[in-house]
């Protein structure tokens, strides 16, 4: 193959060739397969897919390292959400069980009879008047 036709091949490859973290196998699978079909490979083409491959192989990790950190996150989102459930939950059970607490309360003081605090400092005055006079007249 002439160089020209050897460039056209490599042109083609390039543009099937992204530096997304999947991608690492295609250059290496790229540069694997130019060796065969070539026999060897140009030391600049070899030179630039191995720059591909650690460009690729460098956002790889960066995305392996942000899926971890997303994964973390999402853990840590669920534990949170549980934690916030649970507390809801026995905030409504103390809500129910002030509200019964309350319904019982309410059904006492339908139940009570109140005694007006005059009424009660007229009865005093009465009680007293009236023992003074048992003494007096007994």
């Amino acid at each position: 193959m002439d160089e020209k036709e050897e460039k056209t091949t490599s042109g083609k490859e390039e543009d099937e060739i992204s530096i997304r973290s999947d991608d690492t196998t295609i250059i290496e699978n790229s540069i694997s397969s130019r060796r065969v079909r070539n026999g060897s490979v140009s030391a600049e083409a070899y030179a630039h897919l191995f720059k591909r491959l650690e460009d690729a192989t460098v956002v790889r990790n960066r995305l392996e390292l942000q899926n971890e950190q997303l994964l973390q996150q999402w853990e840590q989102a669920l534990e949170y959400s549980a934690k916030v459930q649970r507390e809801l939950e026995e905030e409504i059970g103390r809500k129910a069980v002030i509200q019964e607490e309350n319904v019982i309360l309410l059904q006492r003081k339908n139940e009570t009879i109140v005694i007006p605090r005059s009424l009660a400092v007229n009865v005093l005055l009465l009680f007293f008047v009236s023992f003074i006079l048992y003494l007096i007249l007994g």
